[in-house]
């Protein structure tokens, strides 16, 4: 964090950490819960009696520049990370998050080009922040946004969802997505768990992470998807 502020950019860097810090705090439209919120000693103190864990989470600022085609700088971005390098008691299993085999979207393209259907590719932004974590988590504040309450004493904060870094995120996402694409009235595929498809309305949904495919027979039935994972996850058409 401090060395973007030596950096010639620190006016783009802090615009970017600022956006991202934002976005964190500031309750979801689903269901109003933020990704990060503020909790006070004796809050984490409670949490960590609730869990019977102690340990705190460590939250690292990632730095990144898009340029475009010519080589010229387009966009910084900044993410707050956990620091998933920490987290070596969590159970293997939790680490693991399914993606769609490649002779599985072969099989979905071809068909769907033999069927003469649609294909929309869609991208879900923000994606591991939907989901929310198999158990409370307590994290220190990043030194560019620590906070005192009003007795002077340190302020921490919980982590209410997925942040990127954290080695859960990933799987609890799919699950997270997973459920919502059956409750549309879609099956997953036998051989592979990141292909759905949905008979009656002649559709297929393709997933790899936060990345969607949808084919689907007619422009109703794409419309109709379409609304419901943007109403879901704020998905957007690429």
């Amino acid at each position: 964090y401090g060395e973007t502020h030596k950096d010639k950019y620190k006016k783009e860097w802090t615009i970017a950490i600022d956006t991202e810090w934002a976005g964190l705090i500031t309750p979801f439209e689903e269901d109003g819960i933020p990704a990060l919120r503020w909790i006070t000693s004796q809050e984490k103190d409670e949490i960590f009696k609730e869990t019977g864990s102690s340990k705190t989470e460590q939250l690292v600022w990632n730095y990144r520049v898009n340029l475009d085609p010519k080589g010229n700088v387009e966009k910084f971005k900044g993410r707050l990370r956990a620091d998933g390098s920490k987290q070596t008691d969590v159970d293997p299993y939790l680490k693991y998050s399914p993606v769609v085999k490649f002779p599985s979207l072969l099989t979905l393209l071809s068909t769907a080009l033999e069927k003469n259907m649609s294909i929309t590719q869609y991208d879900i932004p923000m994606a591991y922040l939907h989901a929310k974590p198999s158990t409370r988590k307590v994290a220190k504040a990043p030194k560019s946004h620590r906070m005192l309450d009003k007795d002077g004493n340190e302020m921490y904060l919980e982590i209410c969802r997925n942040l990127y870094g954290d080695v859960e995120a990933a799987k609890l996402f799919y699950e997270h997505n997973a459920k919502f694409l059956l409750s549309l009235g879609f099956q997953q595929c036998d051989e592979d768990p990141c292909i759905y498809f949905n008979e009656e309305r002649t559709c297929y949904i393709c997933v790899y992470i936060d990345d969607i495919l949808v084919a689907a027979s007619d422009d109703h039935t794409r419309t109709k998807i379409e609304d419901a994972l943007t109403k879901k996850n704020k998905t957007k058409k690429e």
